[in-house]
């Protein structure tokens, strides 16, 4: 399998929201960053990390995902993470912000690495403030 067939495995496991899926194309030390946010390292982690995200946008999706770079091991891509806060997000740090119904959209840049078909490491760098605003109604998902 072709890392960008192993991220695009990856992408369909978030957008259908399958967990088992998520842990089936994760390596055991595995590690996912979202900078200046969050991260979570071992697979164990990182499924629980996406589940309370999964839980806290019961609707998110990566949309409009389109692959930069690609080699043997890696895949570079840019995309839209959409949703709706319908869950308590709870951001280290900073601190809850609880259920506000509205919907979120931000642009991604990310770095995938795949080792033996598998996501090994996950770094995603996005406008966490414009995310936040959006939660707290101060600016308009578009």
């Amino acid at each position: 399998m072709s890392a960008e067939d192993a991220f695009n495995e990856y992408i369909n496991a978030v957008n259908s929201h399958d967990a088992g899926r998520l842990g089936e194309l994760l390596t055991a030390d595995t590690r996912e960053e979202h900078l200046d946010v969050a991260s979570a390292a071992g697979a164990d982690r990182v499924i629980r990390m996406n589940k309370a995200l999964l839980n806290t946008y019961d609707d998110l999706r990566v949309e409009n995902c389109r692959v930069l770079a690609t080699g043997d091991d890696f895949v570079v891509f840019r995309a839209t993470i959409t949703g709706t806060q319908t869950g308590p997000l709870d951001v280290p740090g900073l601190g809850v912000f609880p259920p506000s119904g509205n919907r979120v959209r931000g642009e991604t840049l990310g770095f995938v690495e795949i080792r033996d078909g598998k996501v090994t490491r996950a770094t995603l760098g996005y406008n966490a403030g414009l995310i936040f605003a959006q939660i707290e109604g101060k600016a308009k998902a578009t």
